[in-house]
């Protein structure tokens, strides 16, 4: 961005910096195809399965630059080297408006398909607040604190509710009024501050540096874990397998996004949607993470294992599918007993068939993210680089899961879909790759780097 350089030469360039990933470039143009296709389908043939298109798009188009665009501005801004670049800031800013603006207008056109009542004009601008909120507080605040981004995403959810009224209350003069507030104080601040240290995007990170800075953060957690309950199962995850480990990683997080919400939902029954939302809906997509984060583990140090160990390739891979499910069960128990007190406690059992379907939909997932991250071992590509493959993954499959009404009802009329639209897909993508992942695992280079 030197003054030699014409607007349409920057134009790439800044893209270039903002999303230097090739693998967040292919999801974020995947994501406007389905967005597209959507929005095609549903006005050319009318279809109602084209507003589910909408949905998943609209959310992955505005939750991939959620994750990762305020932490790369805080990057490139912090870079001493692109700190000297021509107007760099100014071009950042304008980016980040325009892209709120743009964002804004296309997830206004999917409420007004997806969405059961009418929805007025003044919406876009609600639309704007929020995503302008969202991004500027994202910021302004992860500048300051590592969890900044999700403390504003948690002060989001507290604020809007279920039924937005505080939004939707507002009149259009004071959207304006807290719009341009809102700019001209992020804009005041983001042309005067001055890092004291380069802001690493942890998203970008290499492998090896991930690897290094997890078992960093982990460190305090592993060495009061208790003792190993047996050395293959502890090399293959790097930390002892022991259960009082297992209770502490399975059962903090949960615990204490438990303890927090529930006495504000039973002090306050206004609130009780959160624990349905914030619990319900966090916990169920915790179970897919923990499966793509076993099996991260298992993969960085399998070459270690196999160098090390003893037996032969099928028996390692008889080893992996039980290790797995060793640690997964634990999670998945703890998870569904706390989701079904929770319906107990608000008296708002859904019955033993709704659970046994949600339980199926959860092993049958995580059997497909098994053999999906070995498949993709198997072609030689790195696991550290591919682990996105799962998690959009289980992105689409929660997505699923609400469209299917078994988490918490939306006010949508593609909701209630049947959820053999969740299993059968996964079932015979399945049956496509057992074979092939069996067989394969008997000719690949075991000792090669994850």
């Amino acid at each position: 961005m030197r003054e030699g350089l014409s607007l349409p030469q920057r134009l790439p360039l800044l893209l270039r910096l903002l999303v230097p990933q090739q693998w967040l470039r292919i999801l974020f143009l995947g994501a406007l195809g389905l967005l597209l296709s959507g929005f095609l389908l549903y006005g050319l043939f009318g279809w109602a399965l084209a507003k589910f298109f909408i949905f998943m798009g609209t959310c992955f188009a505005i939750l991939l630059p959620m994750l990762s665009l305020p932490s790369q501005l805080l990057s490139l801004v912090s870079c001493r080297p692109l700190r000297l670049l021509f107007n760099g800031r100014l071009w950042l800013f304008v980016f980040l408006l325009v892209y709120c603006v743009l964002l804004s207008v296309v997830a206004f056109c999917a409420l007004i398909i997806i969405a059961k009542e009418n929805i007025p004009a003044s919406m876009l601008a609600h639309i704007f607040l929020l995503l302008s909120m969202i991004f500027c507080g994202s910021i302004w605040m992860s500048s300051r604190w590592a969890f900044g981004r999700e403390a504003v995403f948690l002060f989001c959810a507290f604020w809007l509710g279920k039924h937005p009224q505080l939004l939707i209350d507002l009149s259009l003069r004071d959207c304006v009024c807290l719009l341009s507030l809102n700019w001209l104080m992020f804009g005041r601040w983001w042309f005067k501050w001055q890092p004291a240290k380069h802001h690493a995007n942890l998203m970008f990170f290499k492998p090896t540096a991930a690897q290094q800075r997890e078992i960093q953060q982990r460190a305090p957690l592993v060495l009061v874990s208790g003792h190993a309950k047996a050395w293959l199962g502890s090399r293959l995850l790097g930390a002892p397998d022991g259960w009082l480990r297992r209770a502490k990683e399975v059962l903090l997080l949960p615990l204490l996004l438990s303890v927090s919400l529930l006495p504000l939902s039973l002090l306050f029954p206004q609130f009780s949607w959160l624990f349905n939302i914030g619990v319900s809906g966090f916990l169920l997509l915790l179970t897919s993470g923990m499966g793509l984060a076993v099996l991260i583990n298992f993969y960085r140090f399998l070459p270690m294992v196999w160098l090390t160990g003893v037996g032969k390739r099928e028996q390692l891979f008889s080893v992996l599918w039980a290790c797995f499910w060793r640690e997964l069960s634990v999670g998945i128990a703890v998870i569904f007993t706390l989701l079904m007190l929770s319906e107990i406690v608000f008296d708002t059992w859904s019955g033993v068939k709704h659970w046994l379907v949600l339980l199926a939909l959860v092993l049958v997932h995580q059997c497909l993210v098994f053999f999906l991250m070995a498949w993709i071992y198997q072609k030689g590509k790195s696991i550290f680089k591919y682990f996105w493959v799962g998690l959009i993954l289980a992105q689409a499959w929660f997505a699923g899961l609400w469209a299917t009404e078994l988490v918490v009802n939306l006010p949508f009329d593609w909701q209630g879909i049947s959820a053999h639209w969740l299993w059968m897909p996964e079932v015979i993508l399945l049956l496509l790759l057992f074979k092939s992942v069996r067989q394969g695992f008997v000719r690949i280079n075991l000792g090669r780097a994850p």
